[in-house]
């Protein structure tokens, strides 16, 4: 065994190469008489093995500024890829995961005697490089890779000199998990993503057509986590304001029965395989709607958000809802209170979940994982009442829905100046459903 070991800087190599060799002895006696002498023949065979482990190892300490040297650090290189190893050898290891030091950003006062433990400037920079292997690339990976990248620069912010921690913002995958989801995205990606080409409308195509795959996916993995929960069958669903209709038709195609329903047609509406009573060009008064399905989608619903639940409310105890709100909308003016310390959007997401919950909906509100900046959704999975409650509940809809549009009317009139008795309450509710009315400009 030959053990070479050179130290130059901050950087150590070590090389081992061990060498075994084997004899093997022969013993060959002629058939002779007892007296004869044995033959014996001794051959000699020599085996080399040679193991070849390469770390490179970069340590940056930080001294006093009496003994500071302005000798530039040397690069650090990994190499993670073992060439003796065969391809499809299962104790090999193709890619190794090198021992890695302890990194941290603190000042110590007396200079830190461990090895393992690298001391930085307290301003620096870190670059990492991930590089995937050849024969298991897949795009999804690749994304992946940069995700985790950039979470580890955010994570990188957290200065254990001050106490200040990284917390995400915003909390994903609170109803179904991401791999859940990302499965039914890539397939269904693949499957529409000719839309994108055979697009008839002004809109970008790139946006709306991938958009209405996040959501189409995410709708699919809720409605397998329900049916794995509760054993129900295949959900059906309105999709109230559908615009162009995309939606409807993705989850047609995952074998959902259901319908969208809109004020105006569209073009693409003819390319698709359904017939008028899937996609509906009908009037639509939200304070009467009701539709017996399982599911009801808000999908930019836009003068239609604030009603979604309302209408789930009314149709049936089984019906569920998933409202993803876009532009500002309240019962019967636009939306325009705003908490300076929240913003807008997530004063309006507040907005609406204070409904749900008067309602009597149990709401899980969750950030979906779409190309779109408005993200926010809010599912209505379960009642906060039992079944036997329901009669009792739907008796007291009316006076509900009456007093959520007054509220609406109060504020509205108290944002202008005006007197609150200049108009009865239900002059302002034909005001609501003219404005429900209007065309969805956005779909």
């Amino acid at each position: 065994t030959t053990t070479t070991t050179t130290t130059a800087a901050a950087a150590t190599a070590t090389a081992t190469t061990t060498t075994t060799t084997t004899t093997t002895t022969t013993t060959t006696t002629a058939a002779a008489p007892v007296a004869a002498r044995p033959t014996t023949t001794t051959t000699t065979t020599t085996t080399t093995t040679t193991t070849t482990t390469t770390t490179t190892t970069i340590t940056t300490t930080t001294t006093p500024e009496s003994e500071s040297t302005s000798t530039a650090p040397l690069p650090a290189v990994s190499t993670p890829h073992s060439e003796s190893a065969a391809p499809n050898d299962s104790t090999g290891v193709p890619c190794r995961r090198p021992r890695v030091p302890v990194v941290h950003g603190s000042k110590p006062n007396k200079p830190k005697k461990t090895p393992d433990v690298v001391v930085l400037p307290k301003i620096g920079r870190l670059r990492m490089f991930c590089v995937l292997l050849a024969d298991h690339h897949k795009p999804y990976l690749e994304q992946n890779a940069v995700n985790k990248l950039k979470q580890l620069a955010k994570f990188g912010k957290t200065s254990t000199a001050t106490g200040s921690t990284y917390e995400k913002k915003v909390k994903y995958d609170v109803v179904v998990p991401q791999e859940r989801f990302r499965e039914h995205y890539v397939r269904m990606k693949a499957k529409q993503k000719h839309w994108a080409v055979d697009w008839t409308e002004c809109t970008d195509p790139q946006k709306f057509v991938f958009e209405d795959v996040g959501i189409a996916a995410y709708l699919i993995a809720v409605w397998e986590q329900e049916r794995a929960q509760t054993g129900c069958g295949v959900q059906s669903f309105a999709d109230v304001g559908c615009g162009n209709g995309l939606l409807v038709n993705f989850l047609a195609d995952e074998g959902h029965p259901g319908f969208g329903v809109d004020l105006q047609k569209r073009a693409i509406w003819d390319k698709f395989a359904l017939g008028p009573e899937r996609i509906r060009l009908e009037e639509i008064d939200p304070t009467c709607a009701a539709y017996d399905v399982d599911w009801i989608i808000g999908n930019h619903s836009d003068e239609l958000t604030p009603w979604i639940p309302l209408i789930a409310a009314r149709s049936s105890y089984r019906t569920k809802f998933m409202l993803l709100p876009c532009c500002f909308h309240d019962f019967t003016h636009k939306f325009a209170q705003n908490n300076i310390k929240l913003g807008q959007y997530k004063t309006y997401i507040t907005y609406l979940e204070k409904i749900c919950q008067a309602l009597g909906f149990e709401i899980d509100v969750d950030v979906l994982r779409i190309p779109s900046t408005k993200n926010v959704a809010l599912v209505a999975r379960r009642r906060a009442y039992p079944v036997e409650c329901y009669a009792e509940r739907l008796a007291a809809l009316p006076e509900l829905q009456r007093q959520l549009v007054q509220a609406s009317m109060l504020k509205a009139k108290k944002r202008a100046g005006t007197s609150t008795s200049e108009a009865p309450p239900e002059e302002e509710v034909s005001f609501s459903r003219r404005v429900a009315q209007s065309s969805h400009k956005h779909r």
